[in-house]
């Protein structure tokens, strides 16, 4: 689920995931059971799996996160 405002980067997959208000997941990044709050940024080629980011946080290009939570 992505929510309004928000923007996901071509060739990008969110699936069981919700995305948070005025989000950002870039270009080639994966969502796969991952929670976003509102105002995150997600870099290109991220992957998060059964990932938790709180409101206001970052994920940079590239970066794995698996079974965390960015608090």
């Amino acid at each position: 689920m992505v929510m309004d405002r928000s923007v996901v980067g071509p060739r990008s997959r969110v699936e069981g995931s919700i995305v948070g208000r005025h989000s950002a997941v870039g270009e080639g990044a994966l969502l796969i059971g991952s929670v976003l709050g509102n105002d995150v940024t997600v870099g290109r080629g991220a992957v998060l799996i059964n990932a938790k980011v709180w409101p206001h946080r970052s994920v940079g290009d590239g970066v794995k996160l698996e079974n965390f939570a960015l608090t």
